[in-house]
């Protein structure tokens, strides 16, 4: 089997409007992994997508949403072919200019390493860490704090016309989510309003006030049509 993991979710899956599907898991311990050999199973897409900029970059499931914690993933080079040092290096140039998500980034024994944490920015609207990944088969996520919260979206319809964005809202911040797309959907990682945490909520109306009883990271995704 080609994707492998112990993380266990809630079960309380949902689908909506036939478009996505949303589960969620909790309070997950230091440690839990998510792991493939095969790019196969990339969720969005039944083909590689390359970056327009980076060609050794593709791009990656977009599926899987760190909402509080910090993970490490191993990106790890076949053993026969050895470290693609271009790989590393557009990786490297990709994290430096093309994203705002504050990776750690380093080789160890024949992979390439990058963490990060839920630490997205309080200002703007941030695409998630791993939308473009290095172009490896075996991938291995660990998780390395207590207690982290992980949702899953899964895109159903024209999965490349999605956009997924994350942001941080501080403690009794009040913040405006506007709608983008045609379909757009909220979910939030902790209390905001009288909204309930960990439930995909679609947003009909042109923008939502929301205000934070608690540091919050809110996830949005909007489809592009």
């Amino acid at each position: 089997m080609s994707i492998a993991t112990d993380i266990q979710f809630s079960g309380d899956f949902k689908v909506l409007d036939n478009l996505l599907s949303f589960d969620y898991a909790l309070n997950v311990p230091k440690n839990a992994f998510f792991a493939r050999n095969n790019f196969e199973e990339v969720a969005h897409s039944n083909s590689k997508v390359y970056h327009p900029k980076y060609d050794k970059l593709v791009k990656g499931t977009s599926s899987l949403f760190l909402m509080k914690g910090s993970t490490k993933i191993s990106a790890i080079f076949d053993e026969e072919l050895g470290i693609d040092m271009e790989m590393v290096s557009q990786y490297s140039q990709y994290i430096t200019n093309d994203t705002d998500i504050p990776y750690e980034i380093s080789l160890e024994n024949n992979a390439l390493i990058y963490k990060f944490n839920d630490q997205y920015s309080f200002e703007n609207w941030q695409e998630p860490p791993s939308v473009w990944v290095p172009d490896i088969d075996n991938t291995y996520l660990e998780l390395t704090s207590d207690n982290n919260n992980i949702i899953c979206c899964l895109r159903l319809e024209d999965p490349e016309n999605w956009t997924p964005q994350l942001i941080n809202i501080k403690a009794n911040d009040t913040f405006n989510i506007s709608k983008e797309g045609s379909k757009c959907y909220l979910a939030f990682g902790g209390s905001v309003n009288s909204l309930e945490a960990f439930k995909l909520y679609e947003l009909t109306s042109d923008n939502l006030e929301a205000t934070a009883n608690e540091d919050v990271v809110v996830f949005r995704i909007f489809k592009n049509d």
